[in-house]
């Protein structure tokens, strides 16, 4: 979908038992998505971290848009030290950059 128009409503009163299936009618020509299962039993996975707690502090802070020297000086440690960690954060996640590591973290629940 490249454009989509949302409008919440609560609509609780039509219904005292949710079906839980989701909609999209689409516009100016584009096809339309009616009854779809929603999972309601799934819980949001969040994976037993490898990451020491420092490793998360500084996941946090470039997530943050912190550069290594600006995470090094919050966190008083030195920018060789940074540099360590980010290097072995990248290896226990196996993400090849910042952006696949911060799509993870966030996806498990991380930040």
């Amino acid at each position: 979908m490249s454009k989509v128009l949302n409008i919440h409503t609560n609509i609780s009163h039509l219904a005292t038992e949710n079906n839980y299936k989701v909609s999209a009618i689409g516009m100016m020509g584009e096809p339309s998505y009616l009854n779809l299962d929603v999972s309601v039993n799934e819980e949001p996975k969040i994976s037993e971290s490898v990451f020491s707690k420092r490793e998360k502090q500084i996941i946090r802070l470039m997530a943050g848009g912190s550069n290594s020297k600006e995470i090094a000086e919050n966190l008083n440690i030195s920018a060789h030290t940074v540099k360590t960690h980010r290097r072995n954060i990248l290896r226990k996640s196996e993400c090849g950059n910042l952006v696949q590591l911060i799509t993870k973290c966030i996806k498990e629940g991380l930040i």
